[in-house]
């Protein structure tokens, strides 16, 4: 008997229109975007080290670059001083000084992206941040480590894998059925300031031969018109989009 084998890596590359009433988000510059260098041949030997667990996600935000994922303390440089950072810490870019931002997040960091106006974008499987029901997606303040007052998001379960920021939306990946009680499968546009779900973005991801869509990991192309997705889903739209409101 031949069986039909289902590749559980899928790469799609969705068409993003104009969407209606788009919120006005910064310059990608503004968002920690830099020029690229070739690497020496001597790393830097001024950052900070994981002590425990291990790294997931990297984000630059202006000149702090900020680390997400399965630890629970850092060290400095020199391995002289020690810091409790459970899953979420920053250092300075320049110096690799540990700063005081230091969320209390109670599952590990899958993803980061640069937000607006000094804050980050953290994803994951965690369901509290600072002792407040937030489940799989965060804006934090670098300044004070706390939530984005005026952002509220929350999927329904599973975790956020991927992150990224374009043209004032926050694009979110993972193995969610649901953001703020609306429908997406894996995939779901949401606006930087408040965490409003876009109701004109669907790539109606579905994976009837797998039984459950995740997608691992998103990019959105420099110019904002091509979302590249990979991850275990079957089909996909090959333009994310509705003439009307999507279905909720």
């Amino acid at each position: 008997m031949h069986r039909r084998v289902v590749s559980l890596a899928v790469l799609a590359a969705i068409a993003l229109p104009a969407a209606v009433g788009a919120a006005q988000g910064p310059p990608p510059e503004s968002l920690g975007a830099r020029q690229v260098r070739t690497v020496g041949e001597d790393p830097a030997d001024w950052t900070p080290h994981i002590l425990d667990g291990e790294v997931h996600a990297l984000a630059v935000v202006g000149e702090t670059v900020v680390v997400g994922g399965d630890f629970t303390k850092v060290a400095d440089s020199a391995l002289e001083q020690e810091y409790d950072r459970e899953h979420l810490f920053a250092f300075d870019l320049r110096t690799g000084e540990v700063l005081d931002f230091a969320p209390d997040i109670d599952g590990m960091v899958l993803s980061l992206a640069a937000g607006p106006d000094g804050t980050v974008f953290a994803g994951g499987p965690f369901e509290e941040v600072d002792d407040q029901d937030v489940r799989g997606i965060a804006r934090l303040d670098l300044a004070t480590g706390g939530l984005v007052e005026g952002f509220d998001a929350s999927i329904n379960w599973g975790d956020v894998r991927g992150l990224a920021v374009s043209g004032g939306w926050l694009y979110l990946g993972g193995s969610f059925s649901a953001v703020n009680g609306v429908r997406r499968l894996g995939l779901a546009r949401l606006d930087t300031q408040t965490g409003e779900v876009d109701p004109w973005f669907d790539a109606r991801l579905d994976a009837p031969e797998i039984g459950r869509v995740k997608v691992e990991d998103i990019a959105v192309s420099p110019d904002g018109d091509r979302l590249l997705a990979v991850g275990a889903f079957t089909r996909a739209a090959a333009r994310a989009g509705c003439r009307r409101p999507c279905s909720t």
